[in-house]
């Protein structure tokens, strides 16, 4: 009777640390989702607002359609240099030229680890 009973509260206080780390995990689990969902939406605002700066200032288009125009290019030139991407890819390469020219601004002692 004595060994029944005494079965019976080991069973009960390995169940209860089990619930309770089970517990325990659960809310870990639910802080660090919070804290992710809350980094990446602020990490997504950041970058959205950049991307629509960016999008924003168009100068591949406008860059080619006036070099274009002033050297007396062919409109079906200017169509295929258009439909190319050329413009595009000129906005992707300047904005990757300002984005190293800021980062050069920091510091290297801030940037080694």
């Amino acid at each position: 009777m004595i060994v029944q009973g005494l079965n019976a509260l080991v069973q009960f206080v390995a169940k209860f640390f089990d619930i309770l780390k089970a517990l325990f995990v659960w809310c870990l689990d639910g802080c660090l989702y919070v804290l992710k969902g809350g980094l990446y939406f602020g990490f997504d605002g950041i970058l959205t607002v950049i991307e629509g700066f960016v999008q924003a200032i168009q100068f591949g288009f406008l860059a080619t359609s006036m070099a274009a125009s002033w050297s007396g290019v062919s409109p079906q030139l200017i169509y295929v240099i258009n439909a190319c991407g050329i413009p595009a890819g000129l906005g992707i390469i300047g904005a990757a030229i300002g984005v190293r020219m800021t980062l050069n601004l920091i510091p290297a002692a801030f940037t080694r680890i």
